[in-house]
């Protein structure tokens, strides 16, 4: 069976039934055209299918999903299943001491479902639950959508075809309800002091009456709580007066112990300031006083320093003279000494350095000349000798090896016309390896060679083997070359 669409609204079902090829290939079978709509809903609305081929007491339910609708016969209709944010109000409720409030709440109701089908093989599954976070001016809550149908069955009963608007006000005229009843249990304090223990009592007692309409309350809580008598203002007066009392007596303490403490530690900054201005003049006079002393004595001291200087100075400059002139006469009779000794060792360098060696350099060259010329000229006369004697033996060579090769082919040309084929043959196999080596000479670097059978020639067995070995040098030394060379038939 497959499904297929040609037309908007029109869905094609084939069935086959195993009499033949698909209708749409020219064969026999079953084609049913019938008319409807495909409807789908998202994760935040119920999609209820009711008529049709569910009947009459059946219905299908689809969340997130899609499912099929039959024109004129399938009723379909959609429930939200949004959070919906709801204000109660009561007005001038008497609670248990009779003083009349007024609360307003904050409620969060949302639709529990599950997402099944009337039949057991309905085709809407939902893998897992999902959540719902949400803020709100009061608080955050987390809700856990729940998979109990009949909370969904029930939702439905009650509010399939109304409005959210609708829907709402069912659902405030409860939450008021139960806001008014508990109001006249707790008293007036309680409802001030603990308005989280007045909001989980709403809770409590409010779930399960909303739960029998398909619904959850997910979270409430007190937003204003107050009256027209000022009940609760008074009862914070008493409260608010002591405290203000007990801060404005802190207040005082406090400015008046500051006072306090600021003059003590104002007087004692005035004693420090004046002993610090006693010791920094005291410290001023020793001081200068100090300075005066050392400046005498410095000056003194440098007077003396001075005249002993330029004294001493004095003296020290003529013996520096003297010591001068000793040593400028001394330098210049050294320079005298050191320029005879100059000449002496120039021209004694000079003889070592230039004349001799120059001479010697000289013998040398001549010498080794006369050795070159020599060593050539024999040089000469030997090779020419040599190659003329090399010539003569190779001409002798030649011309006796050409001879004896002449003879040698005449001769056997002569006696192999005489041969039979069988002395043919001998003379053959006698050249045979000889010729073999000359033409396997190619592969003497050869290590190894590989035999591989294929499809065409397999080589599963011994005979196989040696038939591919003896076709293998065949081709490496082919009869026919063998027979043109030797005129020998050895393929016989």
């Amino acid at each position: 069976m497959f499904l297929t669409t040609n037309a908007p609204h029109i869905l094609c079902v084939y069935l086959d039934h195993g009499l033949g090829p698909s209708p749409f290939k020219g064969g026999s079978g079953l084609f049913l055209a019938q008319m409807g709509n495909v409807e789908t809903s998202g994760p935040n609305e119920a999609l209820v299918l009711s008529g049709g081929c569910f009947g009459s007491s059946n219905f299908n339910i689809v969340v997130g999903g899609w499912g099929w609708s039959w024109w004129c016969l399938t009723d379909v209709k959609r429930l939200s299943l949004s959070v919906m944010t709801l204000t109660p109000r009561c007005e001038d409720v008497e609670t248990l001491e009779g003083v009349a409030v007024t609360v307003t709440g904050y409620s969060l109701p949302s639709l529990q479902y599950i997402l099944l089908s009337c039949f057991p093989t309905a085709n809407f599954t939902l893998a897992r639950p999902f959540c719902v976070n949400f803020a709100l001016y009061l608080g955050v809550a987390q809700v856990k959508v729940m998979h109990d149908r009949q909370f969904l069955i029930a939702a439905c009963e009650h509010f399939l075809g109304r409005d959210v608007e609708e829907i709402k006000d069912a659902l405030l005229h409860t939450m008021e309800g139960h806001l008014r009843a508990i109001l006249g249990t707790l008293s007036v304090e309680a409802l001030y002091r603990d308005r989280d223990s007045f909001a989980r009592m709403v809770r409590k007692v409010a779930t399960p009456d909303v739960a029998l309409m398909g619904v959850e309350l997910l979270s409430f809580t007190i937003r204003d709580l107050h009256d027209r008598v000022e009940y609760l203002d008074s009862l914070g007066r008493g409260q608010i007066a002591m405290v203000k009392r007990d801060a404005e007596i802190g207040v005082a303490e406090a400015e008046r112990d500051a006072g306090i403490q600021e003059a003590i530690f104002e007087k004692q900054l005035v004693d420090m300031r004046c002993k610090v201005d006693e010791a920094i003049a005291e410290s001023q006079f020793h001081f200068a006083s100090l300075q005066t002393q050392c400046e005498q004595e410095v000056n003194a001291a440098t007077a003396e320093s001075e005249l002993a200087f330029e004294l001493q100075a004095a003296k020290e400059q003529r013996v520096i003279r003297e010591e001068e002139m000793e040593v400028e006469v001394v330098q210049r009779r050294l320079q005298v000494q050191v320029g005879q000794e100059e000449i002496l060792r120039s021209q004694r360098a000079l003889e070592h350095c230039v004349h001799l060696p120059a001479m010697a350099e000289a013998a040398r060259t001549q010498m080794l000349a006369e050795a070159q010329h020599s060593k050539k000229v024999l040089e000469a006369k030997s090779s020419a000798e040599g190659i003329r004697s090399i010539g003569t033996a190779k001409a002798t060579v030649l011309e006796a090896l050409g001879t004896a090769e002449a003879d040698g082919i005449s001769e056997m040309a002569e006696a192999f016309e005489h041969f039979t084929d069988a002395s043919k043959l001998s003379s053959m196999l006698a050249v045979l390896p000889r010729l073999t080596a000359h033409m396997t000479k190619v592969l003497s670097n050869t290590k190894e060679v590989v035999l591989c059978s294929g499809p065409e020639n397999p080589s599963t067995s011994l005979t196989a083997f040696v038939e591919s070995a003896r076709d293998f040098f065949g081709s490496v030394l082919p009869p026919e070359s063998v027979e043109e060379m030797t005129a020998v038939q050895v393929r016989h």
